[in-house]
Order: structure tokens, then sequence, then C-alpha cells
């Protein structure tokens, strides 16, 4: 109340004399006291006075940025006026404003900026993004914030909305990869990888990339079980013999020991095992340790005797000329289960 009173006294005595710079001065505080008395209208008014005199005078400006009640596009010129204010501090642009020649009497001094201006680069982007409807505009704001913040997460993750919101999938594949080597916390890491190996996969059709980044994201995460089931899908679409070992290997560490599964997850460890000998003995030509899967699932199913059957056809048919049976499921399962993983 006491500035707003002052600059209105200020104003009205002494107007004669004043010079501009003066003025736009004394107008820009008048309008900062009024926005925070809540007198908007007010504060406009005083502002926008003082921009007549100094189109750049920067706290008027400043002051106007704080301004939720304004117009888009009033907010966007406010900012943009501020960005050439700061590039003049930074010695990139010059101005020949009256108004700054008289507030600083003398060639203004240097200064880093980049931050400030990045910020300001930031709310356009979220002018432009937003009510504006310019997306295309909105990704180049926040690509000259990033030049100036190189890795900056906000800005990263503004610019991945956009270009998701714009279905620009191979650009928001690559701010997730961005924004994976900017991220300390492996489950957050965990979960950009996950969404990256998504869009490679549904939206680009790159799907050993998408494999690649289920695993890493896995890496990170291991309660991400969902990228489990990818990696098996993706592997068996990939016709990848190796791969589909290397997701049934994941799946059954992931299940632990057997000890306290539920009917379900039994039938999922004793699925697991079976496929994996399957894939060992028909496709990868690894008998031993497609035979000694299979064990694993006699020791699962004790009661199957058609696995049994099936076991004895295996030890023929490899001329091991022994019949299986009778092994301690967990004994067994921990054994062919070290030699198994290990390949992990």
């Amino acid at each position: 109340v006491d500035a707003k009173q002052a600059c209105e006294t200020a104003l009205r005595e002494h107007e004669a004399s004043l010079l501009p710079g003066e003025r736009a001065e004394l107008l820009a505080t008048l309008g900062a006291a009024e926005h925070k008395l809540g007198h908007d209208e007010a504060a406009g008014s005083a502002l926008y006075k003082a921009l007549e005199i100094d189109p750049l005078h920067p706290s008027a400006l400043q002051a106007l940025r704080q301004m939720d009640s304004l117009p888009p596009t009033e907010k966007l010129a406010c900012r943009q006026a501020l960005l050439r204010v700061l590039l003049g501090q930074s010695g990139e642009f010059s101005t020949s404003s009256p108004g700054i020649a008289a507030r600083s009497g003398s060639s203004p001094v240097l200064r880093d900026v980049s931050q400030e201006r990045a910020a300001l680069y930031s709310e356009i982007g979220d002018l432009l993004a937003g009510p504006l409807g310019q997306p295309e505009d909105a990704i180049t704001a926040y690509k000259d914030g990033l030049a100036l913040m190189p890795g900056s997460l906000t800005i990263l993750h503004k610019l991945l909305e956009v270009y998701g919101a714009s279905r620009m999938w191979a650009e928001a594949a690559g701010v997730l990869e961005d924004l994976v080597e900017g991220e300390k916390k492996e489950s957050r890491r965990a979960r950009f990888k996950q969404t990256a190996a998504l869009i490679y996969r549904d939206e680009l059709g790159d799907l050993p990339r998408a494999l690649k980044l289920f695993h890493s994201a896995l890496d990170d995460d291991a309660s991400l079980v969902k990228c489990l089931d990818a990696i098996e899908a993706l592997a068996t679409e990939l016709d990848d013999p190796k791969e589909l070992l290397r997701a049934y290997q994941r799946k059954i560490k992931s299940l632990g020991p057997d000890g306290a599964d539920t009917p379900k997850q039994r039938a999922e460890r004793l699925r697991l095992w079976t496929s994996l000998s399957r894939l060992c003995l028909q496709r990868l030509g690894d008998p031993q340790t497609g035979l000694t899967a299979f064990e694993v699932t006699v020791a699962l199913d004790p009661a199957n005797l058609d696995r049994q059957r099936q076991l004895a056809a295996i030890y023929s048919a490899l001329g091991a000329g022994k019949v299986g049976g009778g092994a301690d499921l967990r004994s067994e399962e921990r054994r062919v289960g070290k030699e198994c993983l290990r390949l992990c």
C-alpha cells in the first residue's frame, strides 16, 4: 500500500519534471504493487503505460509475467519481450531503447542468463502447446530451452508430452532415452525404458530394439512383471530361440523358490520348464539342458505318468540308459535351475 501511494504521489506531483525512464520505473512499481493487492485491472493499466515508454522495461515485464489473468497472446508477447531483455543482458542482442539507456546510464553489465532464458522458453512452450494450440512452435521453444539447459528433466517431460500428443513416436522415444540417461533412480529409469519399449514395439515396429529395452527395464526394476510377458511374446514373434530361452530363464528366476507356489504359479512353473526343455531339445541342439529341464517337470508333476514315459523316451533317445523319478522336487529344481539360469 505504501509503495502504491508513493508512486501515485510522485506521478501526480512531479509528472512534468520526470524523465521518461523515471516515469516508466514509477509506473512499473505502481503496477507491481497493484498486482500484489489483487487489483489486476489497475496493475495492467499502469504496466502497459510503462511499456509504452519503454517496451523492454524489465520490471514491468516481470510484473506482467506474474499476472495469470492476462490472455494467452499477451502472456506470450510478455515472455518474448523478456527474452529480448535477457539477450541484451547476455550480450547477444542490443537495443537502442531510450528507456534502457535512461535506466543504465552506461553499457549494461553482461551476465549469464541461460537458466532464466530456458525458463522463459519453457513457459512459451507451455502457452503454445496449450491454449494457443501451436504444438510445432511449442516443440521449437522447448528445444531452444534444452539448448540452454541440456538434460533438463522438466523440459524433456514437456517435450515428451507434445510429441506423444502429436503422435511423433520416433521423437518421443528419443526423449525417453534422454530421460533414461539423466535419471539416477532405478525405478523411474526402468519406467522410462518400459515406455520407450512399448513405443518401439507398438508404434515403430522395431521389435529387436523393444526387446532390448524390456530386458534393460527389468535389469533396473525386477518388479515390472509385464516386461516378462512382453519379452516372451517378442521372442516368439521374432522366432529367436536364444531370446526365447533367455525369456524362459528370466521368468523361472522371477518365480523364486517353489515351496510357496499357488496352483497358478505351479502351473506356470511347469509350463516354463516344459517349454525350455522342448526348446533345448528341438531347436538349440542342447540335449543335456533339455533333459535336465524335463527332469524338473517330472519332479514338479510326479503323478503325471505321461511325463515319466516321455522322460524315459528321452533317456532312450539320448542313450542315457536310465529311468528318472523319485528326486526331491526342491533339491532337483535347485540343482537344474542353477545350471540353466547360469546362462541368464
